[in-house]
């Protein structure tokens, strides 16, 4: 909990105001809400409160479920130029509790245009509001320089948010390019699906033809599906042996056997009217 953080911040400031030496002594025992009127009170006896100790009111505001005094002490926070990536994601999260995705993700755009959203955590929840909220490449974007800049780690899991954020924005070549990352650091079967229909998407039938049959061989879960989709971009390429094959195997699974026997009459449909051409 980010008041133990605070704690020590506190001390610090204490001086011989009985008020706040209460405060600290409720903090201490973990009894916020006792807290909460004494902290309150020495900081009305000064000028300036510090900005710990609005810090320390703040979070005392999250624990006790004042939401709202918490978004107010959290602006008086982050309007000061000491203000940390933790002020920021405090009164994002105070915003989030009152479902204000609007006030939210404002927080953390202002978070990083001050420069101060650099952890990885952050940036994760930023890409993800910003996904959420009709800006998929704006997410793109930010996850693709912050991997750049090594600000978050290159991992299979941070190139498939990447993926995903592509995807999102209909960039099929990009996101497929991420999702080949994700799968060389981390050989599994997910990303292989992953990258099959994304490679479809983009018209790349033969590499979505290799990375289904690679998931396949990693004992996809959803191997039937795959296999309908082999067919259908061997069908684009015009090996219409390969699609024939793959849909006769999909035949064999009866939640995909209606789909594959509508492919496989089209496919007879298609090598008649070739033959009589």
């Amino acid at each position: 909990m980010r008041l133990v953080v605070f704690i020590s911040l506190l001390c610090a400031a204490l001086n011989a105001v009985l008020p706040l030496e209460e405060a600290k002594a409720h903090i201490d025992a973990g009894r916020y809400k006792e807290a909460y009127e004494p902290l309150k009170q020495a900081m009305s006896m000064t000028e300036n409160p510090p900005i710990a100790w609005r810090r320390v009111l703040a979070s005392i505001c999250l624990e006790i479920n004042n939401t709202k005094e918490a978004i107010g002490v959290f602006k008086t926070v982050v309007a000061e130029a000491e203000a940390t990536e933790s002020d920021f994601m405090g009164l994002f999260y105070a915003y989030s509790l009152l479902n204000d995705d609007k006030n939210a993700l404002g927080v953390l755009s202002a978070a990083q245009a001050a420069g101060k959203l650099d952890k990885e955590s952050g940036i994760s929840v930023y890409s993800s509001m910003l996904a959420q909220n009709g800006g998929a490449i704006r997410a793109a974007k930010l996850l693709r320089r912050a991997l750049d800049e090594n600000k978050i780690a290159k991992t299979a899991q941070n190139y498939e948010r990447l993926f995903y954020a592509y995807r999102q924005a209909r960039e099929h070549k990009e996101g497929l390019r991420a999702i080949r990352m994700a799968g060389e650091m981390k050989p599994v079967d997910r990303f292989y699906s992953q990258a099959a229909y994304v490679a479809f998407e983009a018209g790349e039938f033969a590499e979505a033809i290799a990375a289904a049959n690679k998931a396949i061989e990693l004992n996809a879960k959803n191997a039937a599906s795959l296999r309908l989709l082999i067919g259908a971009a061997a069908l684009e390429l015009k090996d219409y042996m390969l699609a024939r094959s793959s849909f006769a195997e999909a035949l064999k699974s009866p939640k995909h056997a209606k789909q594959a026997r509508s492919w496989l009459n089209y496919l007879d449909e298609l090598t008649i009217k070739q033959s009589l051409n």
